[in-house]
């Protein structure tokens, strides 16, 4: 494997590993919000109350935010190996 080629792959995963939580928590939480959002569609034509839907909102996007969180733990160790490997790699050439 070219040497550039590698130092290049080794970058993207570092910069990739040191937003990876961040950008999972974000899709997650908008994902979430979105679904906070047509479910509160549907609380406030049934109640008319503005309130019921912005809580759908919040509580949709906090809980997707948790599970981004969590479900990033798993996929960043998995970087981080890949990360590891590469690593090693360079330095056994």
């Amino acid at each position: 494997m070219d040497k550039q080629l590698l130092n290049r792959v080794i970058e993207r995963k570092r910069k990739l590993l040191s937003t990876f939580t961040l950008e999972q928590i974000g899709i997650t939480g908008f994902i979430g919000g979105f679904v906070g959002l047509v479910v509160g569609e549907f609380y406030g034509a049934i109640s008319g109350k503005l309130i019921w839907h912005v809580a759908n909102v919040f509580l949709y996007a906090s809980i997707g935010m948790i599970l981004g969180y969590f479900n990033s733990k798993s996929k960043k160790e998995d970087l981080q190996v890949e990360l590891m490997i590469l690593e090693n790699f360079q330095k056994s050439q």
